[in-house]
């Protein structure tokens, strides 16, 4: 599951700042009080600000609060490109909890972040309040705020697909396993998956915000070489594609799973609608591409968009 999410001291009375009922986020057991100024956001899982790159997003995370927590080490955050400064132990919503300070750069931009991780021995959700640098402290009693008004429910119950602004169907032997914020994973089980071979995952999201794109086939490169899971990936072909009627770049292409080491076979399909991009990306064991293809090729046809609220 770990390998499948790899598809941040201020904690006193809060004064002055106005915060509304609490809203649930879609998609989420997480309900978040929400500041004047701030909104529920339609592009991703949480809240934020219209023009200043301040938000709050909400992660639900199928994993034990004491295996999240080894993804959150100083040394793990850091291979993430996030530089945490400071980890402090907090009580939110009667549970106890890791809230981060930490900064990242991103986008030529130098981000603020608080982390509030919270969990137990089944389940864990992370929430992270971002807002640039240079706002800090406009924003970052509102922001520190909200994480102490999370409320999180983990026996709701709640379909992988609410809040994303996509649809797909599961295709025999994948299954949805877990969301990521504006994301959704389809893996085998492990009752049937192949014991020594690479995980064979699905993973189908779009972009958290709008992404004006110049040149698709350029574009579509530079997101392969990001894939976190992999490397040294060598281009094996790509032309001109359709996803759920939009226009879209195909790519497949040779790699190495960083964790085994074993030879996997990647297939890309990244679509625009004009202000967001979609995702659809299938990594396989080499030994098994030709056999998991076909299940690849039936979620891309699930594909759909949904309209705008």
């Amino acid at each position: 599951m770990k390998r499948v999410l790899i598809v941040l001291g201020l904690w006193s009375a809060l004064a002055g700042t106005a915060f509304a009922e609490p809203e649930p986020i879609a998609g989420t057991r997480v309900r978040l009080e929400v500041p004047v100024g701030f909104v529920v956001s339609e592009d991703f899982p949480g809240i934020g600000r219209d023009g200043d790159l301040t938000s709050v997003l909400v992660t639900e995370l199928s994993m034990p609060i004491e295996s999240a927590r080894t993804s959150f080490t100083r040394d793990a955050l850091e291979e993430r490109g996030v530089i945490l400064h400071r980890s402090v132990e907090v009580e939110v919503d009667s549970r106890r909890g890791t809230l981060l300070h930490a900064t990242q750069r991103a986008a030529g931009t130098t981000f603020r972040k608080w982390l509030l991780l919270l969990g137990d021995g089944s389940a864990s959700v992370l929430i992270t309040a971002t807002t640039p640098l240079d706002l800090e402290s406009v924003h970052q009693e509102a922001l520190v705020g909200v994480l102490k008004t999370a409320h999180w429910e983990p026996a709701t119950r709640v379909s992988p697909l609410d809040g994303l602004r996509f649809r797909v169907d599961e295709a025999a032997p994948f299954e949805i396993v877990t969301t990521a914020p504006n994301a959704v994973a389809l893996a085998i089980p492990e009752a049937v998956a192949a014991p020594d071979e690479v995980p064979a995952v699905i993973v189908v999201g779009s972009s958290l915000g709008r992404a004006h794109i110049a040149n698709l086939p350029v574009f579509s490169r530079d997101r392969l070489q990001e894939t976190a899971s992999i490397e040294e990936i060598a281009l094996r072909s790509e032309q001109p594609a359709t996803l759920g009627g939009l226009p879209a770049h195909e790519m497949s292409a040779d790699a190495r799973d960083i964790e085994s080491g074993r030879e996997v076979r990647v297939t890309q399909i990244l679509a625009t609608d004009g202000e967001r991009y979609f995702l659809l990306q299938g990594i396989f064991d080499a030994a098994r591409h030709e056999a998991l293809t076909p299940a690849f090729r039936r979620v891309a046809g699930s594909f759909r968009v949904l309209e705008a609220p």
